[in-house]
């Protein structure tokens, strides 16, 4: 399994909700707040970026044309071909979120260090969570990191270990990165396929100009449902 980076955790005092309404579930007496997460296998580390509110709109739109179609209807297909599409669809998803790190930066004096590409919400404030969000969909990308040296007895060198860390480099263009989003439990809807857009606004800073707030829109082309989900769809029928 690859390991897993997401944006840190969200303050308490901003993260908790009063009046949900009651569950048969004791473990499900909380909100369930959404995500989005990179395709497993696309590298040594696998990016999340958790949502702080979940989006109170999402815009689903199908379409299609007929002289470009390129998926064939199931019904038109050779029944011995097994093979599951994975493709872009000609479907779109769109949605906002909000991030708020008020009480990550009123709690720390420390000033913003560019250079240091491990800070969180206390030193950056919500660009702790763009940036996850930027190493979700491939913006940021991964930096390999060599730390330490050892030699064996003998006078060889040992092979180094590997670390990946944040990238906190210029952002480089968007890849077609595969993701699924999902907006809460396992109940809730959820979608899979690559953003095509995100649109940020840095709506409040504090008096360093480290913003505090932001509205980022995102829009997704949607994609059919990989090999793995299929897999353990057909598991747990069985």
């Amino acid at each position: 399994m690859p390991e897993e980076i997401s944006n840190p955790p969200f303050d308490w005092r901003v993260s908790s909700l009063v009046g949900l309404q009651p569950s048969v579930h004791q473990e499900l007496k909380r909100l369930m707040r959404g995500y989005i997460i990179q395709d497993p296998g696309l590298g040594k580390v696998q990016y999340r970026v958790k949502f702080l509110y979940n989006p109170s709109v999402v815009a689903v739109s199908h379409s299609t044309d007929a002289a470009t179609a390129t998926v064939t209807p199931q019904n038109y297909r050779n029944p011995l071909d097994k093979g599951a599409w994975n493709i872009p669809l000609a479907a779109s998803v769109s949605f906002n979120l909000l991030f708020d790190r008020t009480y990550e930066l009123w709690g720390s004096n420390a000033e913003p260090n560019s250079g240091d590409a491990t800070q969180g919400p206390e030193r950056v404030g919500v660009r702790a969570d763009i940036e996850a969000l930027y190493r979700v969909v491939g913006i940021l990308m991964p930096e390999t990191k060599i730390s330490g040296n050892s030699r064996q007895t003998d006078g060889t060198k040992n092979l180094p270990p590997t670390t990946y860390v944040y990238s906190n480099g210029d952002p480089g263009p968007m890849p077609l990165t595969p993701v699924t989003v999902y907006f809460g439990g396992p109940n809730s809807v959820s979608y899979r396929g690559y953003v095509s857009s995100i649109d940020v606004q840095w709506t409040h800073f504090s008096q360093l100009m480290v913003p505090m707030r932001c509205t980022v829109g995102v829009s997704m082309n949607l994609m059919t449902q990989n090999s793995w989900e299929t897999a353990e769809v057909l598991e747990e029928e069985q």
